[in-house]
C-alpha cells in the first residue's frame, strides 16, 4: 500500500548502454541477476531509441519532449531555450521534491539543462594534476600512435627531462595517464558514491515528517568510455587475458574514442576489441550489482512498491563496428537503440516491441500520474500505443568536439593536426528515421542510407542498393520537413565562425 497519494519517481540513465548487448548479443550476453529479475516484473520497452548521439541534446530531449532542433542544447556553449518547460519542472510543479545525482558534467544549471531541480549533486571530477608550477602542460603533450609500450614510456621520459621539475613531470603524468589512458587504479567512475549518496539523501527524506513524493534522477557513467583493465572489478578478466590487455593499451587510446573517427579510420586486431567489448560488459555487470544494492535497499524500506522505477540510456556505443569507437556521430542501431524498463508500484509486466522515442518519457510518466496535458510529447504507456506516431525521429546537428575546434584557437591534443577545411567537411548533421522494421539515416552531407532492423540489425547492407521500399507519403512529409530544419540548424551553426 502506498503511504502518499502520488508515486516517487527514480528515473536512472546509464551512459552509453546500448541495447545490443541485452537483445541482439553478437556473444554471450552480459551477466545482469538484477535488471533481468526487474525485467519480469516491469514494462520492457524492447525498441527504445536515444533522441540523439550523444549526451547534451538526448537528455534535453529526455527532459523536454523536444527534438535537438527545437529545444537548442546542442553543443558545449549552448543554452536551453527560455520558455521551454522541462521535466523537473513539471514534477516540481506538481508537487515533487526533485534531486539530481550526477557523474555527468552537461547536467547542469548553467546550460539549463538542470532547471527545475531543487538539488544538484555532481560527482563529475575532472584530473587534478598534483603540481601546477615549473611542469610541462600536458595538454600539449600528444603520445605517438605508431610505438609500442616501451617506446611510449621512453618517450614520457625523454620529454620529462626537457622542460620543468622532472619529478613533477613523471608524477603528473601519472596522475593524467591512469585518468585518460591507463585507468591502473580506478575504482569506479562514480556509481558507488552516486547510489550512496542517494541511499542517504532516502533516508533524511524518511525521517521528515509529510514529505513530499520525491523525483530522484541518477545519472550513471560506467558504460562511457574510457575503459579501465584493471579496475577492480576487472583485475581477474584482464589478468586472464594478459596479452589482450597489452595489445589493447597499446592500440586503444583516447583519441580513438573522439571525433577523428570521422576523418581516420584505424585498425585494430579482432582479440583487441573482444577484448574491449568484454569490459564493456564488465562494466554493465559492475553496475548491475551497484543497482541490485540500490533496490535492495528501496525494498527494505518498502519503497520499492511506492516508487516508479526507470532506467534507460541517453545514446549507446560503438565498440568498432563500422570501424569506429564512440558515439558522437554515429547514427547506427549500436548508438541510437537503448534498453529501457519501467517498474510501476504494481509491478506489471509487459513486453512492447514498437520502436518508441526516449523524448516521449516525461509525457509518458505524466500520464501515468495523470498530470494532465502537462508535457510535450505522445505517451508511449501500454495502453496508449494505438495512438503512438508509427515513427521515431532521432537527429544530432553537427559534431560537437569538432565544434569546439572550429570555434576556438587553441587545437585541443585530441584534434592536433586536423585542420579547419578538413573539420568543416565532416560538419555535418544526421537524421535517422525508425519506421515499420527498417531504419533509415539521412545526412546533411548528402549519404543516405536504409537498413532492415529485425534481419540486419549489424547493418551490413545497405538496401538502398537494392532497391527498398519508401516511406508512406505521408511519413516521408514529416521527414523531410524535419530533415529541411535540420539542414538549416547545420548550416547556421557553421556560419557563425570562431569563437574569440
Amino acid at each position: 500500500m502506498m503511504t502518499k497519494d502520488k508515486p516517487n519517481v527514480i528515473l536512472v540513465i546509464i551512459d552509453a548502454l546500448r541495447a545490443k548487448e541485452f537483445y541482439f548479443p553478437d556473444g554471450k550476453k552480459p551477466n545482469t541477476p538484477f535488471l533481468d529479475r526487474l525485467a519480469k516484473s516491469s514494462y520492457v520497452y524492447t525498441r527504445g531509441i536515444a533522441p540523439s548521439t550523444w549526451t547534451l541534446p538526448s537528455c534535453a530531449s529526455i527532459f523536454t519532449g523536444l527534438l535537438p532542433t527545437e529545444h537548442g542544447l546542442n553543443f558545449a556553449n549552448s543554452k536551453l531555450k527560455s520558455g521551454v518547460r522541462t521535466f523537473a519542472e513539471v514534477m516540481s510543479r506538481n508537487g515533487y521534491r526533485t534531486v539530481c545525482f550526477s557523474g555527468q558534467p552537461l547536467i547542469n544549471y548553467e546550460n539549463g539543462i538542470a532547471r527545475g531541480f531543487d538539488e544538484l549533486y555532481n560527482f563529475y571530477k575532472p584530473v587534478e594534476l598534483p603540481f601546477k608550477k615549473n611542469v610541462l602542460d600536458l595538454k600539449k603533450l600528444k603520445l605517438p600512435q605508431d610505438k609500442g609500450i616501451l617506446e611510449i614510456i621512453q618517450y614520457i621520459l625523454e620529454i620529462s627531462l626537457g622542460e620543468g621539475n622532472v619529478f613533477k613531470n613523471l608524477i603528473n603524468m601519472c596522475a593524467h595517464y591512469n585518468k585518460s589512458l591507463l585507468g591502473f587504479f580506478m575504482r569506479d567512475k562514480g556509481a558507488k558514491k552516486i547510489i550512496d549518496a542517494a541511499i542517504n539523501w532516502i533516508k533524511l527524506w524518511q525521517s521528515s515528517e509529510d514529505s513530499p513524493p520525491f523525483f530522484l534522477y541518477i545519472h550513471l557513467m560506467e558504460t562511457h568510455e574510457m575503459y579501465f583493465p584493471f579496475a577492480f572489478y576487472n583485475i581477474l578478466y584482464s589478468i586472464l587475458n594478459i596479452q589482450k590487455v597489452i595489445k589493447y593499451l597499446k592500440s586503444v587510446r583516447i583519441t580513438h574514442f573522439t571525433s577523428r573517427n570521422l576523418v581516420e579510420h584505424y585498425y585494430f586486431e579482432k582479440d583487441v576489441i573482444e577484448y574491449l567489448r568484454g569490459l564493456y560488459k564488465k562494466e554493465i555487470e559492475y553496475l548491475d550489482k551497484r543497482l541490485n544494492l540500490f533496490y535492495k535497499f528501496l525494498k527494505s524500506q518498502g519503497l520499492d512498491d511506492e516508487t516508479v522505477f526507470i532506467i534507460t540510456a541517453d545514446h549507446g556505443q560503438q565498440l568498432y563496428e563500422h570501424r569506429a569507437l564512440g558515439h558522437a556521430m554515429r547514427f547506427y542501431n549500436v548508438n541510437l537503440h537503448v534498453p529501457l524498463l519501467i517498474r510501476l508500484p504494481e509491478a506489471e509486466f509487459k513486453t512492447i516491441n514498437r520502436f518508441i522515442s526516449l523524448k516521449d518519457l516525461p509525457a509518458t510518466v505524466a500520464d501515468y500520474l495523470g498530470f494532465g496535458n502537462k508535457t510535450l510529447g505522445h505517451s508511449f504507456l501500454p495502453n496508449k500505443m494505438d495512438k503512438y506516431p508509427p515513427y521515431v525521429l532521432s537527429e544530432t546537428i553537427a559534431d560537437p568536439i569538432f565544434d569546439i575546434k572550429m570555434r576556438n584557437k587553441n587545437i585541443t591534443n585530441e584534434l592536433d593536426g586536423l585542420n579547419n577545411k578538413i573539420i568543416s567537411e565532416y560538419m555535418y548533421g544526421g537524421l535517422s528515421v525508425y519506421y515499420d522494421k527498417f531504419h533509415y539515416i539521412l545526412l546533411t552531407n548528402g549519404r543516405r542510407e536504409v537498413y532492415d532492423f529485425e534481419n540486419d540489425y549489424n547493418e551490413r547492407t545497405n538496401l538502398l542498393s537494392i532497391g527498398v521500399k519508401e516511406l508512406p507519403n505521408s511519413i516521408l512529409r514529416v521527414v523531410e520537413k524535419e530533415f529541411l530544419r535540420l539542414k538549416i540548424a547545420n548550416m547556421l551553426r557553421r556560419s557563425k565562425g570562431v569563437i574569440k
